[in-house]
């Protein structure tokens, strides 16, 4: 079969991302070393890293000129049309804490697009995936959006980062006013897939890096959602690749107030 066909390629993934799960359900629930990254709100397990080395060893072997970017790792080449974007451990603190919010994120980008994206969550079972122009699917079954029209009816996750940034009111409090029912935490790739199957209906969110939300980004949209930039502009995949961004995410019916004006 060829490698860059869209089956090859999205078999491939899961495959990589469902025993990078297992990965790591072999040490949760237990006790593990933290170390602290830039901030406090940030750390790495072993988990991370084992997780991590598995995913960018089964890549480099069966794709040997394909770029990779890992949360834990950063870049492995300067150069290729194809780049893999990899959080093997998405929701740390959760993880370490034995609360089952956590996922393993894997996208792939080919030139300016995000084509592929997988987040598995081995605790409960879940394999989401999408491919550009195919679909999106949780284990293999397609999913969609959900339908709900009015803020006030409506399940949002806010970041914690978010509401407490003040660069962002009144306009976050006047989001976490209007929506029905408040979510908080979790995994950002997690959360995103829970829009793009129709459970929640919005995330907002700050601060975030590619490997947290490039996967869930492809998988929500071929899902009928939309996400983009807390400033209203579309993100740019490359820009965005090792930086910082502000993101929200829609099932695409719902408007909430992006910015402090």
């Amino acid at each position: 079969m060829n490698k860059t066909s869209a089956e090859y390629l999205t078999n491939f993934t899961i495959q990589m991302a469902q025993k990078a799960g297992q990965i790591l359900m072999q040490s949760f629930g237990k006790q593990h070393k933290q170390i602290e990254k830039e901030s406090f709100h940030s750390i790495v397990t072993q988990a991370d890293i084992a997780s991590e080395n598995y995913i960018k060893e089964t890549i480099a072997h069966t794709f040997p000129s394909h770029k990779i970017v890992g949360e834990e790792s950063g870049e492995s080449k300067e150069n290729s049309e194809y780049i893999w974007v990899v959080d093997p451990l998405d929701g740390s603190s959760y993880f370490a804490r034995g609360i089952p919010s956590f996922s393993v994120s894997v996208a792939l980008i080919k030139g300016n697009s995000i084509i592929l994206g997988v987040v598995d969550n081995p605790f409960y079972n879940e394999t989401f995936h999408g491919f550009l122009g195919l679909g999106a699917f949780l284990n293999r079954k397609e999913i969609t959006v959900s339908k709900t029209e009015k803020l006030s009816e409506s399940i949002f996750n806010f970041g914690h980062r978010y509401i407490r940034a003040e660069e962002y009111k009144p306009s976050s409090t006047a989001n976490l006013q209007a929506v029905r029912s408040i979510r908080g935490g979790g995994s950002c790739a997690q959360e995103l897939c829970q829009i793009a199957c129709g459970r929640i209906d919005g995330l907002v969110t700050v601060n975030q890096s590619s490997w947290d939300f490039y996967a869930g980004k492809i998988i929500l949209e071929e899902a009928g959602g939309k996400l983009f930039q807390l400033n209203e502009n579309e993100v740019n995949i490359h820009t965005a690749l090792l930086g910082k961004t502000d993101i929200a995410a829609t099932n695409r019916r719902l408007k909430i107030q992006s910015l402090n004006t």
